[in-house]
């Protein structure tokens, strides 16, 4: 074992995948929107997302009235997301642990309470809501710039997401879709609101603003 004495919880894997593509043998990996990371091998990812698909079959015999949410194990949390027909997001995270020293030598402890279900998969879907406030849905990207210009949607946006927000942690917030708000010095903060201010008088018809940086509220009036 390492001389870590602990570890927190981290995001392993990510994707989004059409069930309804790659029916035939050999041509799995069609059914693969997005990746992360992307440097798995293709039999990894296609390993991962035949599982995933097949535990939400699975899950169905059993749950008719809903869909699968997530899958426990001692080491990892793993959450589902279907916000369109066929079309699933599936994410893995790597539970934080502790080091203990017991009889026989350090033991790592799994803190399996420190990662919730409600909060894995708020991210899930907060992740999408905003992917649809800039596209309107996957089904509108596919249908308007074809199967690659999904993909190529996904990768440019799924990407810039991940480099910004914590998938793996959160709190009672992500589940209420709180709003974050950005601290500013004051010079800083009186620019944008000089700005914004300005851009209102200017035009007339704009009767609400708002400025966000980073994923974070900087400034909004409504």
């Amino acid at each position: 074992m390492s001389g870590e004495n602990s570890s927190e919880p981290k995001l392993l894997h990510f994707f989004i995948f059409n069930t309804s593509y790659g029916q035939k043998e050999d041509q799995e990996h069609e059914k693969i929107l997005f990746y992360h990371p992307s440097a798995t091998d293709i039999d990894t990812q296609v390993r991962h997302v035949g599982l995933a698909e097949a535990i939400t079959r699975f899950s169905r015999t059993f749950k008719k009235d809903g869909d699968c949410e997530a899958v426990h194990t001692q080491k990892t949390r793993q959450v589902f997301y279907q916000p369109e027909p066929d079309i699933w997001m599936v994410m893995t995270v790597g539970i934080g642990w502790i080091s203990k020293m017991r009889d026989s030598g350090p033991v790592r402890e799994y803190q399996s309470e420190g990662v919730q279900d409600v909060v894995l998969r708020a991210r899930l879907i907060g992740l999408y809501q905003s992917f649809t406030l800039q596209h309107a849905s996957f089904a509108h990207v596919h249908t308007s710039s074809g199967l690659q210009g999904l993909k190529s949607t996904l990768n440019s946006f799924v990407n810039s997401y991940l480099s910004s927000v914590d998938m793996s942690n959160g709190d009672i917030m992500a589940v209420w879709s709180g709003v974050s708000f950005l601290p500013l010095d004051r010079q800083t903060f009186l620019r944008i609101h000089c700005c914004l201010s300005l851009l209102q008088a200017t035009f007339s018809n704009i009767c609400h603003t708002a400025f966000f940086y980073n994923h974070h509220v900087v400034w909004c009036v409504y």
